[in-house]
């Protein structure tokens, strides 16, 4: 399995936005708050297509507390007409699992709704 350096141990969501501006020309907006209602933010939107990127770290989203208020969070975006897509952070680092990340967040910035092709994008045995 390939990883990706990280010898500056930079957040995840900045290190994938480059990776994402490199490849679409595009750099999504990094925290992105999307209501005043409550203190929520996506880890990468691009806010004029409603595409959200949600990266999740073990240390904030394993509790059952956490995972609801990701469940609430998701939800309120959807009805918002926002697609939200979500990985696990560390399998951002992955050399070969990025690359997938990247390409199916390009699909769905580009319209392509066949998400379900590629649903498989985190494992590794592709």
């Amino acid at each position: 399995m390939g990883v990706a350096k990280n010898s500056k141990k930079i957040p995840v969501e900045p290190f994938l936005a480059d990776i994402l501006e490199t490849h679409y020309k595009i750099r999504p907006e990094v925290e992105y708050r999307f209501t005043t209602k409550r203190k929520w933010r996506l880890d990468l939107a691009y806010p004029e297509i409603k595409l959200g990127v949600e990266l999740d770290g073990f240390r904030f989203h394993s509790s059952v507390v956490s995972q609801i208020n990701d469940a609430e969070k998701s939800n309120f975006l959807v009805a918002q007409g926002w697609r939200v897509l979500r990985y696990p952070s560390p399998r951002v680092f992955d050399t070969r699992i990025c690359t997938r990340i990247v390409e199916q967040i390009g699909r769905v910035m580009h319209g392509i709704e066949d998400v379900d092709a590629d649903a498989r994008v985190l494992t590794e045995d592709k």
